[in-house]
């Protein structure tokens, strides 16, 4: 069935986009702090997800969609089968998802760093205006 695989191929580029969410959506956060909500909870379904060993629900999706229209679905998973060795030397693989995990953590000190920085900066505010205001 030809629909399967276009929707297995959807599934696969929302995949790819999903992938980019995940190292660079905690930036977001710099914008409004409530992005952070769905990124960690992203992040730490993958975490989780990674260490029981779990396959992720978009590689199974897209896997079960390659059957139903007639194909035979690729070995392993999504990065390997995509990305390692075709944007990246397989070898990098390891070293990479190590980065991206850099990233996210920074993503989140960074914005982190922000939020005290501007209450500091709201608090010296609220401060020197009471001062010009005393009697």
């Amino acid at each position: 069935m030809e629909v399967a695989l276009v929707l297995a191929a959807l599934v696969a580029v929302v995949h790819g986009a999903s992938i980019v969410y995940v190292v660079l959506g905690g930036f977001l956060g710099l914008r409004d702090v409530r992005w952070l909500v769905p990124h960690v909870a992203t992040v730490t379904w993958i975490v989780v997800g990674g260490a029981m060993l779990a396959e992720c629900p978009l590689t199974a999706l897209e896997k079960w969609l390659i059957v139903q229209g007639g194909g035979t679905p690729y070995e392993g998973y999504y990065i390997g089968h995509y990305l390692a060795g075709t944007l990246f030397p397989g070898s990098l693989e390891q070293p990479l998802r190590d980065l991206s995990a850099i990233v996210v953590v920074a993503s989140w000190a960074l914005v982190g760093q922000r939020r005290v920085a501007l209450r500091r900066l709201a608090e010296r505010t609220v401060t020197d205006e009471e001062r010009l205001h005393r009697p």
